[in-house]
């Protein structure tokens, strides 16, 4: 008599459209703001060395929307100080792109840390539908979700 399919043998079951709609927009969302750090980290550790070649001509200081949305009163700071220097030397204008460059890039660190924990609530939706008596949390409980991101071509 052949003994019963282990579960973690058994084929995955098939993710709700509710849940794959919030891993998918994460995981986008994840993606996205991945590669935005990634191009941020690199600007900043340029900028920490040289200055920017236009800084000469630059009228206004320019800043992400999300910075501007995270911390408007500390934006405003910026633009006023970038005014008072403006008529100062350039060095003083390289130190305020290099703190804004740095805002930007905690703003988006902020951002992705958000992003991350609504992927695992639908990861412990998924769980919960799969095994309702089970404790999330176990290692063996994640393996057919992992099975079935790599089949919806997620890479991890």
């Amino acid at each position: 008599m052949a003994s019963p399919t282990p579960t973690a043998c058994r084929p995955p079951r098939p993710i709700p459209p509710y849940v794959a709609d919030l891993v998918d927009s994460s995981f986008a969302e994840f993606k996205r703001l991945s590669k935005s750090i990634v191009a941020k980290a690199a600007a900043f550790e340029r900028l920490k060395t040289t200055p920017p070649k236009s800084l000469a001509s630059k009228g206004d200081i320019q800043m992400s929307k999300a910075l501007q949305a995270a911390d408007p009163a500390a934006c405003l700071e910026v633009k006023t100080r970038w005014a008072d220097q403006k008529a100062a030397n350039e060095a003083a204008q390289h130190a305020i792109i290099l703190a804004v460059c740095e805002a930007e890039l905690k703003t988006l660190k902020t951002a992705i840390d958000q992003v991350v924990p609504s992927l695992g609530i639908a990861i412990d939706e998924y769980l919960a539908i799969v095994n309702p008596d089970a404790a999330v949390g176990g290692s063996k409980k994640y393996c057919n979700f992992i099975a079935i991101l790599h089949d919806h071509e997620y890479e991890i």
